[in-house]
């Protein structure tokens, strides 16, 4: 298997890995046994990120799409793509970060909030 990317949750307990196969999978750092696959993506996940309180993954893909994905273990819905926003456009420089919402930001410094 190969990862094009990877992410320590924030307690350092897990780390998320985008795969050419279009998965994203999550591991448990002490043992290295594979928690959860995530699937959903039509292409490589080039990208994730943990949101800080730990509930939530975003990924983003050569599928042109930015997903947001639960995996609180608390939560009913635990494993699924909670949505999904199509990116038409692809900017050097281009980074996407979480917080209330996306924001994407310009290299010019300028940004736009996703909702």
């Amino acid at each position: 298997m190969t990862f094009e990317t990877i992410g320590l949750s924030p307690d350092g307990s897990k780390v998320v890995c985008g795969a050419r196969d279009n998965t994203l999978r999550i591991f448990d750092v002490r043992n290295g046994k594979e928690l959860r696959r995530l699937t959903g993506h039509d292409d490589t996940v080039s990208a994730v990120q943990w949101n800080p309180d730990g509930r939530t993954i975003i990924s983003g893909s050569w599928d042109s799409t930015v997903r947001v994905w639960d995996v609180d273990p608390k939560s009913a819905t635990v494993g699924q793509c909670m949505r999904t926003i199509s990116v038409r456009m692809v900017c050097q420089g281009l980074q996407l970060v979480g917080a209330k919402g996306l924001e994407v930001k310009m290299p010019d410094g300028g940004g736009t909030i996703l909702q």
